[in-house]
């Protein structure tokens, strides 16, 4: 918590890392978000943000359903989790709710999903929605700070055969790494 006045700064950017005033187009933004205390520190925070069709409570009208497994350990009966699968998926509903409002996780989360192709079934730690949105604010942060040249491209992406995937480093030399 910060005391005493300050400022506080934020520029927006869109997903292709241009800045913006206002969110157009459905998907991911990132705020970089720079305070000045009165003591003349700045703190910079990087928040991802993300734009839906619609501005509304989450899931009000559209309740989550499925089930969801627990584990064991948990010293629950699966007939539990099955038999009180609404109450469950209202508390989950609820913890979105909560969370969409405390921190950015659930934009993360909605951000990475919103770039992941719609054929693809599983993914590897390396595309996850949390390892994407890593890789958009290094790219963004490259640009911001101007050592895009310094790194052209991150070097591990994954590959697929017989449905597992595994890291691939990009061939290259040491000078190009």
């Amino acid at each position: 918590a910060l005391l005493g006045n300050y400022k506080i700064d934020v520029v927006f950017y869109s997903k292709d890392f241009k800045i913006v005033d206002t969110a157009k187009d459905l998907g991911r933004y990132g705020a970089v978000v720079k305070i000045t205390a009165q003591d003349g520190i700045e703190y910079i925070r990087y928040r991802t943000l993300f734009r839906c069709e619609e501005t509304k409570p989450i899931l009000v009208d559209d309740p989550l359903e499925g089930t969801i497994l627990f584990p064991k350990y948990l010293g629950l009966d699966y007939s539990i989790w099955k038999n009180q699968s609404q109450t469950i998926n209202t508390f989950i509903t609820a913890a979105i709710e909560r969370d969409k409002n405390r921190s950015h996780e659930f934009a993360i989360l909605l951000s990475g999903l919103s770039e992941i192709d719609s054929d693809c079934h599983a993914l590897s730690q390396l595309d996850s929605a949390i390892t994407r949105d890593r890789r958009w604010w290094l790219k963004l942060k490259q640009k911001i700070n101007g050592s895009e040249s310094r790194v052209s491209e991150i070097p591990v992406s994954t590959r697929t055969e017989n449905s597992i995937s595994f890291p691939l480093l990009i061939e290259g030399t040491e000078n190009t790494a």
